[in-house]
């Protein structure tokens, strides 16, 4: 038989349909994207908190800050360490650990799908086949081999962006995750800092109740020997009672309140109630005296909250480019390869061997305005996610001047009560002067010594709230931050996983 030759025409590969030229103008499809800019909305940022207090040093990187380990402020090295612990063992940090490990794995999920798809099936059968001969008198059993192996490769590519909004939408998911652990990890160390001060504080307090206690009881012994004696009338005993039902009550709230504090400590720190315990230790008799404030705009870069809220927007923003994709074809690519065969040995051979390759395209002509109502749907979802952030930009605001504003009355009253005690301490060594001159009794200088013990109660009573407020300053700042070699903002001594864009 004569061969026929083969002529290719001049246009072969640009003919319209050729499957090169279909790949190749996905390909260049695939440039193209629905994904909107992300614009965060424009905040009005004071330049300076109002109340602008002597002791605080705002500024720039440069300036001196909070450390990374804030909690370092009070210098105490029990502090440091339960700090420590519980920065790596709540059970509140590991549950943000294991969701910004899922954001990342949704993250890598997402990016997977940019990627084609390819499978490979292989079989192999041997079965017993009967058919009546002609004459339909008998059947003829058969016995034959089938095989097959394949591979298929499928790809949906992302023609008009929307799987790239989607991934964008999940990366920002993603560094909003890790906001979230940072925030986390703030609100633990703070809870955790603000319950180990106040039982500090209690414990103090439990050492003076205790003494005013004993002198209570004393004075009620000397009311009753002078009811004995007639020089004192049955209501002062009954008063001096009073004061010894009192401090015992106080006592039973103060250990009450130094349990919970214990409890407390010991969930944060990941461990049983029952299992963890810690000694009373003496409260030191000053608070940091400065605290640095950054400046108002930074706090839009170091809040986890700001931060957390900010990517949730540029998520949402995201989305609703993936929901206008929807008005689009959907285009996919695939290609196959195949051999069957009665036996292995012919198994690649033609006419065994078959091979395809082709492309879809889908486009939805009605849906009774179901994308529309998804595109309205996200949009909706992002003004939410925008209204979110600019209430929680001015909630951040509002909770560092509140704070500023309650530390400095607070500094200016706890003087006002040292001042006081200071006083009151002056009056008990002048009566116990007069006692050793004969001048005045025992009950005058035991009054006297329970007026210092109340006035210095109630002087580590605002001592404890000037900390817990410290506290929630350093916590409404963001934490703890330094600045990196490169400049970069870090927050809680770790990288920034996420600045607003």
């Amino acid at each position: 038989m004569r061969r026929v030759p083969v002529h290719r025409s001049r246009r072969g590969w640009a003919a319209p349909g050729h499957p090169i030229m279909i790949w190749a103008l996905v390909l260049c499809l695939s440039g193209c994207s629905a994904l909107p800019e992300h614009a965060p909305p424009e905040l009005s940022v004071p330049a300076r908190f109002k109340e602008d207090v002597p002791w605080i040093a705002a500024g720039q990187h440069g300036d001196k800050q909070i450390p990374g380990t804030w909690w370092t402020l009070f210098g105490d090295a029990r502090l440091d360490a339960l700090e420590s612990a519980a920065s790596s063992a709540s059970p509140d940090m590991a549950i943000a650990n294991a969701v910004y490990a899922q954001a990342i794995a949704a993250v890598a999920d997402s990016r997977s799908s940019l990627m084609p798809t390819v499978s490979v099936g292989a079989s192999a059968s041997r079965q017993r086949e009967g058919t009546y001969t002609a004459a339909g008198t008998r059947i003829v059993s058969t016995l034959q081999d089938k095989t097959y192996v394949g591979i298929e490769v499928g790809w949906e590519p992302d023609v008009w962006g929307g799987k790239r909004a989607q991934i964008e939408s999940l990366e920002t998911l993603e560094q909003a995750a890790a906001a979230r652990r940072h925030g986390v990890r703030l609100s633990v160390t703070a809870l955790l800092a603000a319950n180990y001060l106040a039982l500090r504080q209690v414990d103090a307090m439990l050492v003076l109740r205790q003494r005013a206690l004993q002198i209570d009881r004393e004075l009620a012994a000397i009311e009753s020997s002078d009811l004995r004696l007639g020089r004192r009338s049955a209501d002062d005993v009954l008063h001096t009672g009073i004061a010894v039902d009192e401090d015992q009550a106080s006592l039973a709230l103060l250990q009450r309140s130094r349990a919970n504090n214990e409890h407390a400590i010991a969930v944060l720190s990941g461990r049983a109630p029952a299992d963890f315990h810690l000694a009373p230790t003496p409260a030191p008799e000053t608070v940091p005296q400065q605290v640095p404030v950054s400046l108002p705009a930074q706090l839009l870069q170091r809040r986890p909250d700001i931060v957390q809220a900010e990517r949730a927007m540029a998520a949402s923003n995201a989305r609703v480019g993936a929901a206008r994709t929807a008005w689009f074809p959907a285009i996919s690519l695939g290609a196959a390869d195949s051999a069957n065969g009665v036996s292995l040995r012919h198994l690649f051979d033609l006419p065994w061997h078959l091979w395809a390759v082709g492309l879809s395209l889908t486009q939805t002509l009605f849906d009774g305005g179901r994308r529309s109502a998804a595109l309205d749907a996200e949009r909706a979802r992002h003004e939410e996610q925008v209204a979110r952030y600019r209430l929680t930009v001015l909630t951040a605001f509002q909770e560092v001047e509140d704070a500023l504003s309650s530390q400095q009355r607070l500094r200016q009253r706890d003087a006002l009560y040292r001042r006081s005690l200071e006083t009151n301490r002056k009056l008990a060594q002048s009566q116990q002067k007069r006692r050793r001159l004969g001048l005045a009794s025992r009950r005058d200088v035991l009054v006297a010594e329970r007026e210092v013990l109340l006035s210095e109660m109630t002087w580590r009573s605002g001592i404890s709230e000037t900390e817990q407020n410290i506290v929630f300053l350093i916590k409404s700042l963001g934490g703890g931050w330094q600045s990196g070699a490169d400049g970069a903002a870090t927050v809680e001594g770790q990288p920034a996983q996420a600045t607003p864009r």
